[in-house]
């Protein structure tokens, strides 16, 4: 028993400083969004993004797998990385929009149901 903690421990030393130097690069590039991660972590749903992360990166990876590799498909450095976050984007921008704007929303309801209303309108006029 003491034979297998020495040989993880030697292990461990031996891979120590690859992984303090990754530690450090990532505390490094987290440092000045780390109030901004609390709140993420703090959030009620973290654990529901956290899962739905995970499965988007099971999707990415499936895909990036079967996907036969061609010169115009933009590709990471590491395949199946990603989870495809930058089609949230255009939502995440909406969103913030409309909690900017409180009255964008309601104009784009207006706005909605005035062109079905004249499309209403137009269809009623052809039949006449």
């Amino acid at each position: 028993m003491l034979g297998d903690f020495k040989s993880d421990l030697i292990a461990l030393a031996s891979e120590a400083p690859g992984v303090a130097s990754q530690l450090v690069s990532v505390l490094r590039s987290i440092r000045p969004v780390l109030p901004t991660v609390k709140l993420v972590v703090d959030d009620p749903a973290f654990g529901r993004v956290i899962a739905q992360i995970q499965e988007l990166h099971a999707i990415e990876a499936a895909r990036v797998s079967s996907a036969p590799a061609t010169p115009s498909t933009p590709t990471s450095s590491v395949p199946g990385a990603g989870v495809g976050l930058s089609k949230a984007v255009p939502l995440l921008d909406a969103v913030i929009y409309a909690r900017r704007h409180t009255w964008a929303p309601w104009a784009f309801g207006a706005g909605f149901l005035l062109l079905i209303g004249g499309i209403g309108f137009k269809l009623g006029r052809r039949k006449r």
